[in-house]
């Protein structure tokens, strides 16, 4: 009835809260999941294993609710969820958790056989994979709008000194100025050539 994938973030140990494009819901009635923070509300009961790449499968709430203490947020969130059985997989790729996918039922409680429950595994496994990959495509394509745009900024700044003794250097060949002339157009042409040095210099970090 209600599936969504949290995105994971190892460098800070922190879950995306699902959007739009990551829950599918059965019913629109049913309470939508996107934007709910799981790491910093009080979800310590669940958060602890699946940052530990765990699973969490409950597929009895009302019977998981008997023997665990949670915090009021948990209650209240399986409680305004209607979910009476919830399964929770992580999503890893070379031993580095991504995301984790969840599917959880709100119209009757469902036990998951053992041979699904396999299966899921695989499709979190290749999820794994196709997330991975989708990464580091986002990267490249955020390196390459990095490249363009650096690269615009220093075509746009060396322009001007360019113009300028390309400019200077004609008027120098095809006319025959006097010395002061020339000499004021040689000196414009060394403060382009400088500008373009200054260009070259790497700032220490």
């Amino acid at each position: 009835d209600r599936v969504f994938i949290c995105e994971y973030m190892p460098k800070d140990k922190h879950f995306i809260p699902a959007d739009a494009d990551s829950e599918y819901l059965s019913n629109p009635i049913l309470q939508s999941f996107v934007g709910i923070d799981f790491t910093n509300g009080n979800y310590n009961q669940f958060r602890q294993k699946l940052s530990e790449k765990g699973e969490v499968l409950i597929p009895s709430v009302s019977e998981f609710l008997k023997y665990h203490q949670l915090s009021e947020e948990e209650i209240n969130l399986l409680n305004n969820g209607e979910i009476k059985s919830t399964y929770t997989f992580p999503v890893v790729y070379e031993d580095k958790l991504i995301a984790i996918f969840t599917i959880q039922f709100t119209q009757d409680e469902v036990h998951i056989k053992d041979e699904e429950i396999r299966r899921i595994r695989k499709i979190c496994a290749q999820l794994g994979i196709a997330l991975d990959h989708a990464t580091l495509y986002q990267k490249a394509q955020e390196y390459n709008f990095s490249f363009k745009t650096i690269k615009n900024e220093f075509l746009e700044k060396i322009k001007v000194p360019t113009d300028n003794i390309i400019f200077n250097s004609n008027l120098l060949i095809q006319n025959e100025f006097e010395r002061k002339v020339q000499l004021e157009c040689l000196h414009s042409i060394i403060n382009s050539c400088n500008k373009l040095m200054e260009l070259t210099k790497i700032e220490p970090d």
